[in-house]
């Protein structure tokens, strides 16, 4: 029996889904979504992007890169 016939019998049993076929698609996606979560943990930390050199812009320049992206403009002179 796999994880998400284990989770589906889980589900039903619990009352967290009214049938086998509501439990299964359940499963499916909170298994789903595990994956992509442990996925996630895979990334590369940001100290190790800065210690590999790959960090050359400043999080203003990155943010101001997106709002012209987005907005089709170059961001105002905003200072404080």
């Amino acid at each position: 029996m796999n994880q998400v016939d284990k989770l589906a019998k889980t589900l039903v049993s619990t009352g967290l889904a009214m049938n086998y076929a509501e439990a299964l698609s359940k499963a499916r996606e909170m298994l789903k979504v595990k994956e992509q979560a442990d996925d996630i943990t895979k990334l590369p930390k940001i100290e190790e992007i800065a210690e590999a050199g790959e960090m050359e812009k400043t999080l203003k320049e990155l943010v101001e890169e997106d709002a012209e992206k987005i907005y089709n403009k170059k961001p105002t002179s905003n200072s404080r």
